[in-house]
């Protein structure tokens, strides 16, 4: 018979050999320090441009551009508080959530894409001047093509927002319905179904995020923009506009065409483009970072917080370890405290995090329409003679009406920002609540 002794190096762990694989780990960026490294990455970027131009414009013949600098890059950084930039980050961030990704490139490679439009206008100008008297007709048919483009690629994200906005409504209606069934059979939780049933599968499904369905319904539209880099192509779309190529083409040709003192070499108007260029990324990649954690942390921090007290702690660490295993093994996801979790969570959690999102959701829907309706209406502005005649002329009730189009075309970027405020708002009205929460 064989002995506890002779049995016990069997429960010991196997020495490792030659043609056995050793656990191995490696250190990757958290959520917050992709985010961190991102805006540092910004900065650092704008630094290096503002110093190339004072070194390059610092002379006594050449200082008066530095001020042409000045009035790219905060063009640049105004333009990236417009609505249209606001709310295409802000929608395509909520499809990516959804998809279980958090990225927090998506504002970078649109605000990339848009600017592309600057500097190819600007290096064409610099190889051809006689691209400048073909800058207004190619303004004049890029301007209709980019304003369609941004006005029904806001509206279709509208009509899918308001997809989303009924299902969470309907989500929140079946999980009152199941308070009170609770509360009828003495406080007793109503007995769930079995997890094959069909009843069970679409309340599992429910608990993802309401902008799950942006992938599911909009998939036919939005199938390009399942990763980050493929905003690139959207924010070209979005920037034949040709308005602020125009602007800074102009700032270009006044260096070019300066009194001889104040001249500089052709070749370094591409600066006042790539500062127009790092304005615009630095704002962009801050309100793409800023809606990531809006709607990423309202399910995140819930389902961590319940999981570990040091969940906090954990989103504000930069490095973390990350567990060996093959690509096809490890999830689309960053890291499983990050995530959006789809698992259940506790019922006030859940409720006050559905209200979140609900309100995100309508906020974005309201924004969405505004802006596809103000950018319509200032191309009706423009092309249109008897509007324009009217919003200058006529004092009654349509020349009031299309003045307010025409002010709300002139003050989108003021929009945007209200846009980013209520967003933080709306955030730290929901951080504020979670903290009173966990000291109760």
């Amino acid at each position: 018979m064989t002995s506890l002794q002779e049995r016990t190096p069997l429960l010991s762990a196997p020495v490792p050999t030659d043609n056995s694989p050793s656990p191995t780990s490696s250190w990757r960026l958290t959520l917050f320090g992709r985010s961190a490294f991102l805006v540092a990455g910004e900065l650092v970027a704008n630094g290096l441009l503002w110093a190339a131009a004072v070194i390059m414009f610092s002379g006594a013949r050449t200082r008066s551009v530095l001020n042409l600098c000045l009035v790219a890059w905060t063009l640049g950084l105004r333009h990236g508080l417009d609505a249209d930039h606001i709310v295409a980050i802000d929608n395509v961030t909520r499809n990516l959530v959804a998809q279980g990704r958090l990225p927090v490139t998506v504002g970078l490679f649109f605000s990339l894409g848009h600017s592309s439009i600057v500097v190819g206008a600007t290096i064409a100008i610099i190889i051809a001047t006689s691209f400048v008297d073909w800058i207004d007709d190619i303004g004049e048919v890029g301007g209709v093509i980019g304003v369609a483009v941004s006005a029904t690629f806001l509206l279709i994200l509208a009509i899918i927002n308001s997809i989303v906005l009924f299902q969470s409504l309907r989500l929140r209606a079946q999980r009152r319905c199941q308070a009170v069934a609770s509360a009828q059979l003495g406080g007793a939780d109503v007995a769930a179904p079995s997890v094959e049933e069909p009843a069970c599968a679409l309340r599992h499904d429910s608990l993802s995020p309401p902008t799950t369905c942006l992938g599911r319904i909009g998939r036919p539209i939005f199938k390009m923009i399942d990763q980050p880099w493929k905003m690139y192509p959207v924010g070209l779309l979005f920037g034949f506009g040709f308005d602020t190529a125009s602007e800074i083409s102009l700032l270009g040709i006044s260096a070019l065409a300066g009194s001889g003192h104040s001249a500089i070499p052709r070749h370094q108007i591409i600066l006042l483009p790539l500062l127009f260029t790092a304005g615009m990324t630095l704002v962009d990649s801050l309100d793409s970072i800023f809606m990531l954690h809006a709607y990423a942390l309202p399910s995140s921090t819930i389902s961590a917080s319940t999981r570990s007290g040091k969940a906090s702690w954990r989103r504000l660490q930069f490095f973390e370890t990350e567990k060996s295993g093959t690509p096809d093994d490890r999830t689309l996801v960053e890291d499983q405290d990050e995530r959006v979790a789809l698992l259940p969570r506790p019922d006030a959690s859940r409720d006050e995090m559905l209200d979140v999102l609900v309100v995100l959701t309508v906020i974005s829907i309201s924004v969405a329409l505004l802006i596809s309706i103000t950018e319509l209406m200032g191309l009706a502005l423009e092309k249109c003679p008897s509007c324009s005649d009217a919003a200058e002329n006529d004092g009654g009730v349509v020349g009031s009406w299309w003045r307010f189009w025409d002010s709300a075309n002139e003050n989108s970027g003021y929009l945007g920002a209200s846009v980013i405020g209520v967003f933080f708002v709306v955030f730290a009205v929901w951080g504020v609540r979670q903290g009173v929460a966990r000291r109760g």
